[in-house]
Parts: C-alpha cells; structure tokens; sequence
C-alpha cells in the first residue's frame, strides 16, 4: 500500500481526470490529407493496369478469332477450286456420252428409224407435221420417237 493517507489519495485521483481533450494538430491533418491522396493515386494506377491488361486480352482473343476465319476461308477457297474442278470435269461432253452409252445403257438411234419434227413457222401459220430423212425441211437433230411417220401429233 501507499504510505499517503487516504483522504490525498482522493483528492490526486480527482485531481487527475480520466478523460482528456485532444485536439487535432496541424501534423495530424497533413498526414490525413496525403494518406488519401496516396491511396486515391494507388486506385487510379491499379485501374489504369487493370484497363490496359483487359485491353490486351481483347486483342489476343480478337487475333485468335481472326486467325480462325482465315483458316476457314483458306479452307472454303480450296473445297471451292476442287468443286469447280470437279465441275469441268463432268461437264465435258465426252464423258456424258461415255455414262449414257455405259452406265446408263443408251445407244445410238437406227437411221432409218429417226424422225424429225419439221415446223413450218410463217405469220399466222402454226403448222407442225412429222417427216421422214430427206422429206420436206427437216430439222437433223431433233427427233420425235412419239411421232409416227406421216402422222400429226
């Protein structure tokens, strides 16, 4: 224990408050202000670092997806040249009388049986009458199996 009596015991502790009044220094309000000049700086650069990375992946996702289309078109242009080849090919007279006459089992008319429609075209005229070779104005290479000769259709 202490060796003062009681009674100045009280009168220190009631002389010495408990709470204090603390008022804002000159040091305390500058180093406020900086600190969040600071941290509104650091918010900004981690935005402008944030803004130019997004930017970055948009552009190798756009490089990629370009890529991509190319090597589509690449491949649409040659399947293209294939088919038109392919086109030239079978569009070649000589070898669709080589299907009909093989594959397909057609052959060549007799030439006496061939008929030929002879049109008789005037103005104010529309005659059509079948003909034999060498009979009238026959037209060669138009044959009418459906006609008989000397009939009408």
């Amino acid at each position: 224990m202490s060796t003062a009596p009681r009674h100045l015991r009280r009168r220190q502790a009631a002389a010495t408050p408990h709470l204090r009044v603390v008022r804002k220094g000159r040091r305390r309000a500058g180093r406020g202000r900086g600190t969040s000049v600071f941290v509104t700086g650091g918010i900004i650069a981690v935005a402008l670092v944030f803004g130019v990375l997004l930017e970055q992946v948009i552009l190798a996702q756009s490089a990629f997806r370009l890529s991509a289309i190319r090597e589509r078109l690449a491949t649409a242009e040659r399947r293209y040249e294939n088919l038109m080849h392919e086109a030239v090919i079978l569009d070649n007279p000589a070898r669709i009388e080589r299907v009909a006459r093989r594959r397909l089992g057609m052959i060549e008319p007799d030439p006496a049986a061939r008929r030929f429609v002879v049109a008789n075209v005037r103005s104010g005229s529309a005659g059509v009458r079948a003909a034999m070779p060498g009979e009238g104005e026959a037209v060669p290479g138009i044959a009418a199996p459906e006609v008989e000769a000397g009939g009408t259709p």
